[in-house]
């Protein structure tokens, strides 16, 4: 993801991945899907905002273990 800041921000795949699966129709209400036309394709993308996305993945990265 670039923003307009120059950052880049890498995620873990599977962190990202399990957080779009657990929240995707939420997010794709509240944020809906913007599409791109390029030359020979078409892409879509959810603008869910970083701090959004972020806080939803702390939810994730961690577990919590009865022993």
């Amino acid at each position: 993801m670039v923003l307009p800041a120059r950052r880049v921000y890498f995620f873990p795949f599977l962190l990202l991945y399990s957080t779009w699966l657990a929240y995707r129709e939420i997010w794709l209400e509240r944020y809906g899907r913007r599409f791109s036309n390029n030359q020979a394709y078409r892409t879509s993308g959810v603008p869910v905002p970083l701090l959004v996305l972020r806080q939803a993945m702390g939810q994730y990265s961690h577990l919590e273990l009865d022993l």
